[in-house]
């Protein structure tokens, strides 16, 4: 599965959403604010109306504001 690309669900299909190190991993690769924009955008789909987004991250810095990510690798 591709998170960048969740296509195979469709919008509003979920209440939560776990995340555990995939955005990490997402953060420290190439072309990392472009696929993590991308990743969340997708999270934001297919959560319902006021879904929860759960992340459990290791990163010591990390700020998401709208579509504004800091991070620090």
């Amino acid at each position: 599965m591709d998170v960048r690309n969740m296509s195979v669900f469709q919008s509003d299909s979920f209440a939560a959403v776990i995340d555990k190190g995939t955005l990490d991993s997402l953060l420290c690769g190439h072309n990392s604010r472009e696929n993590a924009a991308k990743m969340l955008r997708e999270v934001a789909r297919v959560l319902k109306a006021n879904g929860v987004y759960i992340l459990a991250s290791l990163l010591r810095r990390l700020r998401m504001e709208h579509q504004h990510i800091d991070y620090i690798c």
